[in-house]
């Protein structure tokens, strides 16, 4: 080793490479707790399998009239009359897009979305997830406003082998 340091074959980058790559895999069979990882990815898994339930994940999109509850009267019976107007055209065979059209509501403001259960507004949560998939919701209020909400599509949560991996590596 004092011959190789004296030679400077520890400054080549070679050896370098081959040093920091050694370390790095000695480090994780010394460092790393594989049976913790797997229990902390177990936990969260766990977790977010309470969290999200049985319903797993839907895809919705919807139109909204925003309207705070604290807006002036005007306003709120103004998104309530454009909602309603809108419900009207959906139901006469008008797509979400040709409706988003006819009121300039930008098409980024219907594109879809996934949401799973305690994420929205309560009020949403109910309406999006009594529908069966490719049907819309009437008319509902919010805090935010009015909407119509539309179930594009459904599916479970996953198995933990599914998202193992996924979770380890975020740990």
């Amino acid at each position: 080793v004092a011959e190789a340091e004296a030679l400077k074959l520890d400054t080549l980058a070679s050896f370098r490479e081959e040093y920091e790559r050694d370390r790095k895999l000695m480090a994780e069979n010394y460092l790393v707790d594989t049976c913790f990882i797997n229990d902390e990815a177990y936990r969260i898994y766990a977790k977010d399998s309470a969290t999200i339930g049985k319903d797993g994940f839907i895809e919705v999109a919807h139109i909204v009239f925003l309207a705070k509850q604290t807006a002036p009267l005007a306003d709120i019976q103004l998104a309530k009359a454009r909602i309603d107007s809108a419900y009207a055209m959906l139901n006469g065979g008008q797509t979400f897009e040709d409706v988003a059209k006819y009121f300039n509501i930008p098409a980024q403001a219907i594109r879809s979305f996934e949401i799973v259960r305690g994420q929205v507004y309560p009020e949403f949560e109910q309406a999006a997830f009594a529908l069966a998939d490719g049907n819309y919701s009437q008319p509902f209020e919010s805090p935010a406003g009015y909407h119509i909400v539309k179930r594009i599509s459904s599916r479970p949560f996953g198995s933990f082998e599914e998202y193992k991996p996924a979770i380890v590596n975020m740990l």
